[in-house]
Formats: structure tokens, C-alpha cells, sequence
């Protein structure tokens, strides 16, 4: 069983990645599955659909950087994957302890982009990065490192419930009521209603 003081953290770092998940599906569903539907976005509504863009990647990328803050900022505690693993008790669970702080290495490895680019243009306007210097440009966004990014996360969420109730949680499985697919299918509609309308004046 998972000792208090890790599940009070767990459990809300559990909705945080699930609903992070819940993000990128939507996203990879819109934006990553074959460009007939991003024809049919931009047929529909391709402003709205491109700032949705913009708005679901800053907040994915936003959500990995808070995700992989440290324990502490100044002196208020976060809720972070650092401070769950801070919860393991090292003597009680030695091996735990040493696995996480690996996985957390790496971790931050894979999610150093994502920081950057809060700290450098999502939560600031570096000038030097918006005048588009080239001393230290920023990190490219694509599909492979917020994958990454998403996967070493999971992995230090499932390693402790695998530890304490031997159940790790199949994220990549999560199933939304609601989701790009839904907005599609509507959108599909929609186009064959007017391409229906358009024929009959003809």
C-alpha cells in the first residue's frame, strides 16, 4: 500500500498527467493523424483552428515544465514529480528511491526543451529570443519530444504504483467521452451538409 505521505502527493500528480494525456490525444487526433484533417480544419474554421494550435501546444508544453519543477520554488512547495519522489522514505524503500532519482534525471532530460521555452517565451519575452538571436535559439517543438517528454513522465508516475499496488495506470489507453475525433466527425458533417447545399444550386 502506498504510504500516506506519497499518495496525498500521487494522487493529484496522477489527475495532473492524466489530464495531460487527455491534451495530447486531442492534439495528436486534430493535428497528427494524416493531413486530410488538417484540409478539413482549414476548410472549416482555419484561423480558430490554427490558434488552437498554438493555445494546445503552449499549454502541453506548460504542463510538462510544471510537471518537472523542482520540490521547492523559494519557499513554497510544488506539486511535482521532484516532490513526489522526495516522498520516498530512503531508508524504508532504498531501491525506489535510487530508480526515481535516475528516472527524474532523465526525465529532466527529456522535458528540457519544454522548460526552456517557458522560460525563454511562454512565461517571459526574452527579447534576444523574440529578435531571433542565434547565439542560443530556442528548441524546435515537434511530435518526437514531447513524446519524449510524456513518456519519461509516465514512467516515473507508473514505477511507483507499480512499487506500492503493483497496478501501473495504461495512459496511453485513457478514454475521452469527447475528443478531436468527435470534432472531426462533426466537422465532416458539416462540410458534406454544405457540399450538399452547393450541389442542389447548381
Amino acid at each position: 500500500m502506498m504510504p500516506k505521505e506519497v499518495d496525498e502527493v500521487y494522487q493529484p500528480l496522477y489527475q495532473e498527467v492524466c489530464w495531460l494525456q487527455a491534451k495530447w490525444i486531442v492534439f495528436r487526433q486534430l493535428y497528427a493523424e494524416g493531413p486530410e484533417n488538417v484540409d478539413l480544419m482549414n476548410a472549416s474554421a482555419p484561423t480558430f483552428f490554427r490558434m488552437y494550435q498554438d493555445i494546445s501546444t503552449n499549454d502541453i508544453l506548460l504542463c510538462i515544465s510544471r510537471l518537472t519543477d523542482p520540490q521547492r520554488t523559494f519557499k513554497n512547495d510544488n506539486l511535482s514529480l521532484e516532490q513526489l519522489v522526495s516522498r520516498i522514505d530512503p531508508q524504508a524503500h532504498p531501491i525506489l528511491r535510487a530508480e526515481l532519482t535516475q528516472l527524474l534525471t532523465d526525465a529532466a532530460n527529456q522535458c528540457g526543451f519544454a522548460r526552456t521555452l517557458r522560460h525563454k517565451l511562454l512565461a517571459h519575452n526574452d527579447l534576444a529570443s523574440q529578435l531571433g538571436g542565434t547565439v542560443n535559439p530556442l528548441p524546435t517543438v515537434n511530435l518526437i519530444n514531447i513524446e519524449g517528454a510524456m513518456t519519461a513522465i509516465k514512467k516515473i508516475m507508473n514505477h511507483v504504483e507499480q512499487y506500492f499496488d503493483n497496478s501501473p495506470v495504461m495512459y496511453d489507453e485513457l478514454a475521452l467521452r469527447d475528443d478531436g475525433n468527435t470534432v472531426l466527425n462533426r466537422l465532416r458533417e458539416a462540410k458534406k451538409e454544405r457540399d450538399n447545399r452547393r450541389s442542389k444550386r447548381v
